[in-house]
């Protein structure tokens, strides 16, 4: 229950409007997250959205593309 969206404060404004650097990754076959992601990273320039063609476990669907992403944001690169 805790990580129910609905107890969850909407963070869309902050993410729209903050300077900091964000990368995001969200899998193309979920929707409601694909389209939030897009809506969100069209309003921001520092935002680097990575799409990949999986749903909403992309750590367990896309391991090998997740980690690397990841070790790239860890990394600065």
């Amino acid at each position: 229950r805790a990580t129910s969206l609905g107890l969850q404060p909407d963070l869309a404004p902050w993410l729209q409007q903050t300077t900091l650097p964000i990368t995001w990754l969200c899998g193309r076959r979920d929707p409601k997250f694909h389209r939030l992601a897009c809506q969100v990273a069209a309003r921001n320039r520092t935002i680097r959205l990575h799409v990949l063609d999986g749903g909403h476990d992309l750590h367990t669907s896309h391991p090998e593309s997740y980690t690397h992403l990841l070790q790239a944001w860890v990394c600065n690169e």
